[in-house]
């Protein structure tokens, strides 16, 4: 295949854009759609390749994943090589378990799939994932193991054509289906990613052997493609849902540079400049190594990274990605130097090493054993568990264990999911002989009649099974007159986020933020009309950052927490939504705001003397918990007015 300049060129105005926008330099707001432009040329290089080789005879699938190998391996396993002295020092053990399982995820391939469930690609945790950006490696080399069996098996161009033509559309109509119904998994997943390496894979097919426009048509076209790919990287953002319609741009716009930026026009002679090509060359290795140097420089100084840091930060990934590609990518691509029995041999170890490795750590909790004082590593893990309430047996238990309550006889019945778990230690930390019952099931809100639709964290029964679950108290509540006061609380996102669909009389519904707020106004009616104060608890203060793992980063280096304190400003950003909700709710019924006692004007605090406040984004510790159970008085709270109406 002939060398084209103007694409390693390209590749530069991908990669570039990349480093800008993880380090926040607002300008390239759309410096993310680097990792479609990548898409769409790969899509096109490896499917071009792969029909020059079936023409002539050559082709082999051993040949073609050794050259895969050949490209993709070596440097990625140097890079995750690389990551480990500094997760091993910087990292408290769960950030160091999060940290394992990715570790064997990349070197699996799978990290995609890792990503999905765990992280928001655009929300502040993912910033502190030295391995995120490896789930576009992870769709790529998925694609690598479709493509080469898809052309082999349609030998006739036309039929291939309008194979892959329908697989393209087909991927794209699903990315525009879940854009906004499962944004995390229409982000990460090959499926709803494949329309953009196929789009390559149709211009490779389409264009071999022809050039379809000379002159001025291809100087228009080129350029217009150029256009195209750097309005995107300066006008698009992670507000907007992502990949779908806003995807096509800088998709269609780096087709048209592949197929009309041929040598002699503009568009070619902009992207063939020496700069740019020589930072194409090296784009692999820059994308590599520039997230886990912005990831543990984050890390390590608690998200305080100065631009002037960035741009060092941003130097030294160019230095070693040249270093790496100059003595790793290119060694390791020529066969006279390293033959085939050792880069499979050297994958074997080294890859078997990490994965390995990766697994230990996730097993052993994030090897707390790291710290030299073992006692203390031991009480980091320890104070971060799983705040359960009364018992982890309480988890969507029915019927309820005995574990589950204080009394057969109890006052106040604690509802909804996480979120009213954490409010248990506190209540009976506040009046210590309380007679409660908890039912609680994680992300199952305290609604009467609604199920939140949450795949792919659950399958398609869990929504029934909440609705049980939900059945189940309302039983328990109408044959315990006991009851006086309900405690409801969650954070309400599964319900308001976006645009989200619940069960709802047995059928799927989609919802809106007057939906949710009927259907919450019709539960307190229904606990008043049986005799019952209903108290919601709005969830804590919140930014959507670790706040616990920044929390116990702190206490894992011996540092203070000041840079774990919330600012006011963002956690009323972020709590938005749910504040117009709450607030709503407030003319009527009594809430309870954990952030009045946390927050002054300026930030809301996170830890109290040695007390730990939180345990990660936004649910309290056990000792958090009792704190503010205690300091508050929550049973005083929680039945200080009878009433029906008045605010908290």
């Amino acid at each position: 295949m002939q060398y084209r300049p103007e694409v390693d060129g390209l590749r530069a105005v991908a990669v570039l854009p990349v480093l800008f926008f993880h380090a926040g330099f607002t300008s390239f707001s759309g410096g993310f759609i680097g990792v479609d432009v990548f898409f769409v040329i790969s899509g096109y290089l490896i499917t071009s390749l792969i029909v020059e080789d079936i023409k002539s005879g050559s082709f082999s699938l051993l040949g073609f994943y050794e050259r895969r190998f050949r490209r993709i391996s070596p440097a990625l396993l140097l890079v995750c090589m690389a990551t480990i002295p500094f997760a091993w020092v910087w990292m408290a053990p769960r950030e160091f378990n999060d940290y394992g399982q990715s570790l064997f995820a990349t070197n699996l391939s799978v990290s995609n799939f890792l990503f999905w469930r765990e992280a928001n690609y655009f929300g502040a945790d993912a910033e502190l994932k030295p391995l995120l950006h490896t789930w576009s490696l992870a769709v790529e080399e998925q694609f690598y193991l479709l493509v080469p069996l898809l052309l082999m098996a349609w030998r006739g161009r036309s039929s291939l054509i309008w194979t892959v033509g329908a697989i393209v559309v087909a991927s794209f109509a699903l990315t525009h289906m879940l854009a906004s119904r499962a944004p995390t998994a229409n982000f990460y997943l090959l499926p709803t990613r494949f329309w953009e390496l196929g789009v390559g894979t149709l211009l490779a097919l389409a264009s071999s052997d022809r050039q379809w426009l000379q002159g001025l048509g291809a100087q228009a076209l080129s350029l217009a493609g150029l256009v195209l790919v750097v309005a995107s990287i300066l006008l698009l953002d992670g507000n907007r849902p992502f990949p779908g319609w806003w995807a096509l741009p800088p998709v269609a716009g780096t087709a048209l540079v592949l197929v009309f930026a041929r040598s002699g026009t503009l568009a070619a002679s902009i992207l063939s400049w020496r700069p740019l090509v020589a930072v194409g060359l090296i784009s692999y290795s820059v994308y590599l190594w520039h997230q886990p140097l912005f990831a543990f420089a984050r890390i390590r100084m608690f998200g305080e990274v100065t631009m002037s840091i960035y741009l060092l930060l941003i130097a030294l990934t160019l230095l070693l990605s040249y270093l790496s590609w100059r003595f790793v990518e290119r060694p390791f691509r020529n066969r006279r130097l390293v033959s085939g029995r050792q880069l499979f041999a050297t994958i074997g170890v080294i890859g078997g090493g990490l994965i390995i490795f990766g697994v230990i750590a996730d097993q052993t909790n994030g090897l707390p054993l790291r710290h030299p004082n073992k006692a203390f590593a031991s009480a980091v893990n320890e104070r971060m568990r799983i705040n359960f309430g009364l018992s982890d047996g309480c988890e969507g238990k029915l019927p309820l264990p005995q574990a589950c309550m204080t009394s057969d006889k109890p006052e106040v019945i604690v509802w909804g999911d996480s979120f009213a778990m954490h409010l248990v230690a506190g209540i009976v930390q506040s009046k210590p002989d309380v007679a409660l019952v908890q039912f609680t099931k994680s992300d199952c809100g305290p609604f009467i009649d609604i199920a939140p639709i949450m795949p792919p964290k659950y399958p398609a029964s869990w929504p029934a099974d909440c609705q049980a679950f939900i059945d189940g108290v309302k039983r328990y509540v109408e044959s315990t007159p006991s009851i006086r006061y309900a405690v409801l609380s969650s954070p309400f996102g599964q319900y308001l986020d976006g645009v989200p669909f619940v069960l709802y009389g047995g059928k799927v519904v989609q919802a809106s933020p007057e939906f949710i707020r009927e259907r919450m106004r019709a539960t307190l009616e229904w606990f008043v009309s049986h005799g019952i104060t209903p108290v919601i608890f709005a969830p804590p203060p919140r930014d959507g950052s670790e706040i616990g793992a920044c929390l116990a980063r702190s206490r894992w280096l011996g540092s203070g927490a000041e840079n774990c304190l919330l600012d006011r400003a963002e956690v009323r950003r972020f709590g938005r939504q749910v504040n117009e909700f709450l607030d709503d709710l407030k003319r009527d019924y009594r809430v309870v705001d954990i952030g009045d006692f946390l927050c002054d004007d300026i930030a809301c605090k996170v830890e109290d003397g040695d007390v730990l406040i939180y345990r990660d984004r936004g649910h309290l510790s056990y000792e958090g918990s009792r704190f503010l159970g205690e300091k508050m008085n929550f049973y005083d709270i929680i039945t200080g007015h009878s009433g029906r109406r008045g605010n908290g």
